[in-house]
Order: structure tokens, then sequence, then C-alpha cells
């Protein structure tokens, strides 16, 4: 289980974590055990730490999910989709009804069924069932792929930056959110300052697209600053790590913009 969890896998994850019907079910290791057993699946996300006497300690992380969340899902479709069935099976009401769920899980519920979705899937929630789409997230991937060989050939470490904004977001650190965010201002200004010179940003960007539509750049630059500057102040509101996925997505598609057009 090594390939890097895509954008969607990091929001599914990140909506288990905020609702917490899906959280209890989720991270629960008997039920994630029961599961993969049932679903004859020969790995789990349980994962360990080891202290100082040796001593195995079992638990699920959001890097662990999220890693079992792509691997199943890269490796056969199909049986992840009927993984997440047998599990939303137990934790979505049963006459869907939601009366007793909170306004912030249902929200999240519903962010996690858009970003299957995106994935490729589909869940019918009165059954509730969950069926692989011919819609998915081959093109995002094709995209990435294409970017990492860009940004490679500028400067090997930007890739593990770009990745490193990822994984920060899915570790249990407490400032998880402000570094995803300034891993991403950081890329997008360490690229810029690798490509051309000049005294500001935009007078390299206008160098590296020769003229052309230089702003869109720029103005993607600028509002990455502003919502740097805006998690420097310190604070933790619910919106935080939606925030970081805007800003990881906008910082991808803006270099991904950026070098295709030079490249060009």
């Amino acid at each position: 289980m090594s390939h890097e969890p895509s954008l969607a896998i990091v929001r599914i994850v990140v909506s288990v974590v905020k609702c917490e019907p899906l959280n209890s079910y989720f991270f629960g290791m008997e039920n994630m055990k029961l599961a993969c057993e049932y679903n004859a699946i020969d790995f789990t996300p349980i994962t360990y730490t080891t202290d100082s006497y040796r001593i195995r300690h079992y638990k699920i992380t959001r890097d662990s999910l999220a890693e079992f969340f792509m691997t199943l899902h890269e490796e056969d479709p199909s049986r992840f989709a009927s993984f997440l069935s047998y599990c939303l099976a137990d934790v979505l009401p049963r006459d869907s009804s939601f009366t007793q769920w909170g306004d912030s899980d249902q929200r999240y519920l519903d962010l996690f069924v858009r970003d299957l979705r995106v994935l490729g899937y589909e869940l019918e929630r009165e059954e509730p069932v969950v069926r692989p789409t011919t819609i998915g997230s081959e093109e995002e991937e094709k995209m990435m792929d294409a970017l990492d060989d860009m940004l490679n050939k500028v400067n090997p470490t930007l890739v593990q930056k770009r990745r490193g904004a990822r994984a920060v977001l899915l570790s249990e650190q407490p400032d998880s959110v402000s570094q995803a965010v300034s891993s991403c201002r950081e890329l997008l200004n360490q690229t810029i300052n690798s490509l051309a010179e000049g005294k500001t940003r935009k007078e390299k960007v206008l160098k590296i697209l020769e003229g052309r539509e230089a702003e869109v750049v720029e103005s993607l630059a600028e509002l990455i600053d502003s919502l740097y500057s805006l998690q420097s102040k310190g604070t933790h509101a619910e919106s935080d790590i939606e925030t970081a996925l805007f800003v990881i997505k906008i910082t991808e598609d803006a270099l991904y913009y950026l070098l295709k057009s030079r490249a060009n």
C-alpha cells in the first residue's frame, strides 16, 4: 500500500473523521476486521507503533485508512464498493431518517457522498448500496502524474513537497492544516523562483508565461497568500480542513497550468 492517496480519497477520509457516526465505525478496529473478512479482503487499515518495550500498539490512523481506501479502490473497485456497502449498512439509518444526526454530521456525510462520486462511486442511500460508475478519478491521476513529471524536471524536491502537503493533512498533528497551506505556498513560490528571475513574483510569472494570462496564476498565488495569512493567525474554525483542501487543489491546478503553458 504505497500509492499516494488521490485528493478525493483525502477528502473522503476527512469527512469520515468529521462525521461522528462514520468516524466511530471506520476507526473501530473490530468493525474493520469484520468488514474485511466478510468481503474477502486480505489486508486491513490497521497499523501499529512499537514502544520502548517493543510492545506493539495497534490502531487505525487517517493515513492508514487513506492508504487502505486507495489500494482497494485501485486494485478492485467492485470490492471497494461492496466493502463500503457493508459498512454503510451498519452506519446509515434504516429508514433514511437523519433526525438524530447533527447538522455537522449530515453535512460531512453529504461531502463523503460527493467525493465518492468524484472517485467513481454512487451511493444509493435508501438501501444503502455503493455502486461503481463510469466516472472516476483517472483524469486527476493522469494530471498528477504529468504535474510530478514537470516538477521533477524543474527540481525533484518539488515533487516531494507537493505530496507532503497532502500527507501532512492526514497526519494527527494539531497544526496539520497550517502546515499543509504553508507547504502549498512554498511549493508555488519555489517553483516560480526556479523558473525565472525578477523583482516580484508577478514579474517572474510574466516571464515564464511570456505575458500570456499571467494574471490568472498571480491571482491564485495572492489568494493562497491570503489564506495562509488567515491560518497563521491561529484560528481553528470548522472550515479549516476544507480551506486546506481548497488550497491544495488550486495550487496543483495553478502549477499544472503554469508548467503546461510554459512547455507549449
